[in-house]
């Protein structure tokens, strides 16, 4: 199993439209190979970090090769105050 944590900085007063940004590309996601989750988080000091789940870092890879990534990065620039630090995690017990 894998994750990527995804931490991001939203510009103020875009906050919603990014949470509604990330559920309607989860629809596209979804479709891909591995696929298992993607969500947004708040942390108990505000921050924000989405956590995506694929069977494996190749299918995470594969994923942010394509076209329509590439789209959702652009979209996504819109709402975001600074580019994003992506953190990526194997499964490795339990």
């Amino acid at each position: 199993m894998f994750a990527a944590m995804v931490d991001v900085k939203v510009k103020p007063g875009s906050e919603d439209d990014f949470k509604a940004w990330i559920e309607e590309s989860n629809k596209t996601l979804s479709k891909s190979e591995g696929f298992v989750f993607r969500r947004l988080y708040r942390g108990s000091d505000g921050s924000l970090r989405v956590v995506a789940k694929f069977d494996s870092a190749e299918q995470f890879d594969a994923m942010r090769g394509t076209e329509e990534h590439k789209n959702f990065r652009k979209k996504a620039a819109e709402f975001l105050a600074e580019e994003p630090t992506v953190v990526k995690y194997t499964s490795i017990a339990g």
